[in-house]
């Protein structure tokens, strides 16, 4: 059975086994995506696992998405969409990351980035610990791990900014939901960012 009388199957008599027939067919392209973008998966703690399951609720999405008429005239499969969808994945993880400033892309993971343990934040961090204690707790913990870490020891108004960063919710919407003034979030966002890039600089040395 082709991709278009898989998704027929789905889309119009919401068939199960036609469905579960499409997600294996595509096993191979879930799995080499993640390999191929595995050095990035590993390093923020998203285990394969964890993917197969971001990868079939992309999977859901995908079939929602397809247009049967447009893609029985253009004589399609449905792996090029699926691509897309898969490539999402990626594109939320490495946005996540990089809204919290740790300077973790693909051409930066082989990187001994050197830290100024004179920074203010960093100081904080190493205050009730020695350096040894310190490294030791980093040494196995994603950068997932590192910033909710770094959430879970904040108040919890300072919690509930970080969360809300993190779903996207602009400074100026935390600001004026928690009734916190703009620079007061700002400078704190600011902050944690730059603590989180030092934490994660001494992880990886």
């Amino acid at each position: 059975m082709t991709d278009l009388d898989l998704l027929k199957k789905i889309k119009i008599e919401n068939d199960i086994e036609a469905r579960n027939e499409l997600w294996n067919k595509y096993q191979g392209k879930v799995g080499s995506s993640y390999f191929t973008n595995g050095i990035f998966f590993r390093e923020i703690g998203l285990t394969f696992e964890d993917y197969k399951q971001d990868a079939f609720f992309a999977f859901i999405d995908c079939i929602e998405y397809v247009n049967l008429g447009k893609m029985e005239a253009s004589n399609s499969n449905f792996g090029t969409s699926f691509y897309y969808y898969l490539l999402k994945i990626k594109n939320k993880n490495q946005r996540e990351v990089a809204k919290m400033g740790i300077p973790i892309y693909l051409s930066q993971l082989d990187v001994k980035n050197e830290i100024d343990e004179s920074s203010s934040g960093l100081k904080k961090v190493f205050n009730s610990k020695t350096a040894v204690e310190f490294s030791q707790e980093l040494e196995n913990k994603t950068v997932r791990e590192i910033v909710q870490d770094y959430i879970n020891e904040q108040t919890p108004v300072k919690k509930q900014i970080l969360q809300m960063y993190l779903e996207d919710v602009s400074v100026r919407e935390i600001s004026e939901s928690l009734k916190i003034k703009y620079m007061k979030v700002y400078k704190f966002i600011r902050a944690s960012k730059d603590v989180l890039t030092a934490i994660y600089s001494n992880a990886i040395a």
